[in-house]
């Protein structure tokens, strides 16, 4: 109940200090506020999850965006490396949790073979910017 109550006030604020903030008019503008907002939505679902509020899935899609709108926002080649590469880990991490799952019945195994079309996903597109660099 407190931890709700900690995040309600956290939304508050931040949506009461973008309301505040001038109206972003160029790509660049609008590419940092883009990022400030990702990012915080990261870190309410981190903050969530780590005090059992939130799931892994919602705190994999809010980091999958963010390091996704990061690697496509950048022109430098070596930047979106680093960016695919954690897209590679978390989608990693997202295989073996479906794995578990699975294995306890909790979800079925289309969940893992869609996990694993993730990961392959991830690693081709590595594998493509790695071939660019």
């Amino acid at each position: 109940m407190k931890t709700s109550k900690m995040l309600a006030l956290y939304f508050l604020l931040v949506a009461s200090s973008l309301s505040l903030a001038q109206e972003p008019r160029t790509i660049e503008e609008i590419v940092k506020a883009r990022k400030a907002l990702l990012t915080q939505i990261l870190e309410a679902k981190t903050i969530a999850y780590d005090n059992a509020n939130g799931s892994d899935v919602e705190l994999h899609d809010a980091a999958f965006e963010l390091y996704a709108f990061c690697r496509d926002s950048t022109k430098s080649t070596p930047e979106r490396i680093q960016w695919q590469e954690k897209i590679m880990a978390i989608e990693q991490k997202a295989k073996a949790r479906a794995e578990k799952r699975a294995k306890a019945g909790e979800v079925s195994p289309d969940e893992v073979l869609r996990a694993e079309e993730h990961v392959l996903a991830a690693k081709q597109t590595l594998l493509e910017f790695q071939a660019k660099n």
